[in-house]
């Protein structure tokens, strides 16, 4: 007879299989997995035989000699009862009783994950939230270290490269001499040579040469006053490229730092020099806002092992 429930010997849990099982066949217990025989076919076996008793008594009266029947053929097994093994069954949720405090979890075996060892790098999301102010306060800095570099070049080159180590030339002197001190009568004559003078190149030697005669000191004062003023300021124009070259080249090396998420005081010192500058203005602004998230300063703080 086939068997719609049946109960684990193992662990006592009620299988409830999809379809009758036929006594004998072999199981597995979802729950503890145990395999173990369907009941109920040593009882058939044991009904079988008394069953076929009172039949040969009755037989054995009537007709004596006549022959005994053949045993009918076993009956083939179908596709399903082929595997001995059988399948796995489902367990039947048996309803808990009120006021049972056992947890639900209980009984359900227990999954162990593997714990997450990854280390995350905060300094990744640090680098990209100052990608921006970093390069731009690093591209400024390098840009006008190098437009000072030239502006000291272009300060120092007439006392280097010139024949009276100044700007100024002996024709601009006469000039200016002339100006303070206007000759009277012959105005024919001076348009003449100012007109010849606009028209060629004048000589600076020989104008130098008139300059140094004696009787032209007015002509020699206003030479040496306008060739001190020219050398003061370039030399003060070139004080003042090399400040600012080491200024925005100290500038572009926080930059730096601060782009590759090295140093947080250099990093604080290139928004606050970034926002000296016009140029830099925007991007000191937005470095120094980023800079006191405390995501940012962690970043700095990390080291790697």
């Amino acid at each position: 007879m086939a068997v719609a429930k049946i109960d684990c010997p193992e662990c006592g849990a009620t299988l409830k299989p999809a379809k009758p099982l036929t006594p004998g066949k072999k199981v597995r217990c979802r729950k503890c997995d145990h395999v173990f025989v369907v009941p109920g076919a040593e009882e058939e076996e044991q009904e079988a035989p008394a069953r076929k008793a009172p039949a040969k008594a009755a037989a054995g009266k009537g007709r004596k000699s006549a022959p005994a029947e053949e045993p009918a053929p076993p009956p083939k097994k179908k596709a399903t009862d082929d595997d001995d093994d059988g399948g796995v069954y489902g367990v039947i949720q048996e309803p808990k009783a009120e006021g049972d405090s056992e947890d639900e979890d209980e009984g359900k075996p227990k999954i162990e994950y593997v714990p997450d060892l990854e280390v995350k790098d905060p300094r990744g999301p640090a680098t990209a939230a100052l990608a921006i102010p970093s390069n731009g306060i690093l591209g400024f800095g390098a840009l006008l270290c190098l437009l000072s570099v030239v502006s000291f070049c272009v300060a120092i080159w007439p006392f280097l490269f010139t024949k009276w180590n100044t700007a100024v030339t002996p024709y601009q002197a006469k000039k200016e001499y002339e100006k303070r001190n206007p000759k009277k009568g012959k105005q024919e004559n001076q348009k003449s040579e100012k007109k010849e003078e606009e028209d060629s190149f004048p000589d600076q030697d020989a104008i130098m040469e008139e300059i140094d005669k004696k009787g032209n000191e007015k002509m020699r004062e206003v030479w040496d006053e306008l060739v001190d003023d020219d050398q003061q300021t370039r030399i003060i124009w070139a004080c003042i490229s090399v400040v600012a070259a080491a200024f925005f080249l100290v500038t572009a090396y926080a930059g730096v730092k601060m782009q590759n998420i090295e140093s947080y005081r250099w990093s604080m010192a290139a928004a606050i020099m970034g926002m000296i500058t016009i140029l830099g203005l925007p991007f000191g602004v937005v470095a120094l806002t980023r800079l006191k998230q405390p995501e940012i300063q962690e970043a700095f703080e990390y080291e790697p092992e």
